[in-house]
């Protein structure tokens, strides 16, 4: 316990917030990630029907914007090792 106050007072994130932090940043990005082997299969199975430039467009314009936002929300994010 005296160990949590004083990373709360050093301006560190107690353990539950930062494990909301890091839920809220992965279940944005895993999505993103995701459409990058889904879509291009569905296109390959020709259920996808946009070229593969216009899908590569709007995967990356889709996550861009879905990155940008959590990011944003979070107020930035950064991964201690």
């Amino acid at each position: 316990v005296a160990c949590e106050a004083q990373s709360a007072e050093a301006g560190e994130l107690p353990l539950l917030a930062r494990l909301q932090r890091s839920l809220k940043f992965y279940s944005a990005i895993l999505p993103v990630v995701g459409q990058y082997i889904v879509r291009p299969w569905l296109h390959s199975i020709g259920l996808e029907k946009k070229s593969g430039d216009e899908l590569i467009r709007d995967m990356d314009e889709w996550g861009s914007e879905k990155l940008r936002d959590t990011l944003l929300e979070l107020q930035g994010f950064y991964v201690k090792t």
